[in-house]
């Protein structure tokens, strides 16, 4: 589980007041090793990806998310369900997109 936070390209728009960085550093490393999990696997056909839940309705991402887990979950499910090998080592949001991390390797 990734987050947009870890975007080096999106730093000044998602998180310009560094707030969370050690958070924002951990997903970032997390996307290296997804990456490198990735390219790992790939000769065995194994897709691997991450995933952006959104800003979730949660303890961790507080009362003020405008998102309920449900709608995140059932994104991210559909996501799993569809997922193509050509996609593996990509970043995609709740909703099955991509994001501007689109391409982690």
């Amino acid at each position: 589980m990734s987050s947009i936070l870890a975007s080096n390209g999106e730093v000044n728009i998602v998180n310009a007041s560094g707030c969370g960085s050690s958070y924002c550093v951990s997903k970032a490393a997390l996307n290296m090793l997804t990456s490198i999990t990735a390219n790992i696997l790939r000769p065995n056909h194994i897709t691997v990806y991450a995933s952006h839940p959104g800003w979730v309705r949660t303890k961790a991402g507080g009362e003020n998310a405008p998102m309920e887990p449900v709608h995140s979950v059932k994104g991210q499910l559909a996501k799993l369900d569809s997922i193509e090998f050509k996609e593996t080592g990509r970043f995609f949001d709740f909703n099955g997109h991509s994001s501007t991390l689109a391409t982690l390797i």
